[in-house]
């Protein structure tokens, strides 16, 4: 694979290694973590191998870091918006507006975290930040949701499931998107939107 020098501005203000983490990313978002090579890599960015192994091991630590740079980013922005509301309704309805701003780095995380489940060979340090990741969200999630219960702003529903169906329905747009250019994952959110609000019942509309 031939790759040219990245061109992005917005990276010049930004380190070295993370630097690096953004380029990955793109590399492996495009062409797949196997088809990529650290060459590819250095190529990419007009630096010698040599740099790239100064701050990570191998390619698989790179994409550690890729993965784990994805999952910050978004987890932090999750965190906020968990803080930032009083009511639980407001803290759903910002949890997917925010998936909505969020699909570029969200759809590369899940492209590049399914890409790594097909490997063969498997490193613990990665299943570890792709797990840390859903375990995060899920915390989140739920604890917005119980709140939700407890103050009996939503109709009473399982915490744990509903969480569950609401990640795996993100992960599912996100999916859909990447295979079938003609999805628009916006809508699909808004469908989704939606869909749980209705399970939360006609309570919410009344507040």
């Amino acid at each position: 694979m031939n790759s040219k020098p990245t061109q992005n501005r917005s990276r010049k203000k930004v380190g070295r290694s993370d630097e690096l983490i953004l380029t990955a990313t793109d590399l492996f978002m495009e062409h797949g973590f196997e088809s990529v090579t650290i060459k590819d890599i250095a190529n990419s960015l007009g630096v010698n191998t040599a740099l790239i192994y100064y701050y990570f091991k191998n390619k698989e630590d790179l994409l550690r870091a890729t993965i784990e740079s994805l999952s910050d980013q978004t987890l932090a922005t999750y965190a906020k918006i968990h803080q930032k509301h009083e009511h639980p309704r407001d803290a759903i309805n910002d949890w997917i507006d925010t998936n909505v701003q969020l699909q570029e780095p969200i759809r590369k995380l899940v492209k590049i975290s399914l890409d790594y489940r097909g490997l063969r060979q498997k490193s613990k340090l990665i299943d570890k930040a792709i797990d840390r990741f859903y375990e995060k969200e899920m915390q989140i999630l739920t604890q917005v949701i119980k709140t939700g219960v407890d103050s009996k702003a939503f109709q009473k529903v399982d915490a744990d499931k509903l969480a569950a169906f609401i990640s795996l329905h993100l992960d599912g747009i996100m999916v859909a998107s990447i295979i079938r250019p003609e999805i628009d994952s916006t809508v699909a959110m808004e469908y989704l939107r939606e869909m749980v609000f209705s399970i939360f019942g006609d309570q919410i509309k009344k507040l």
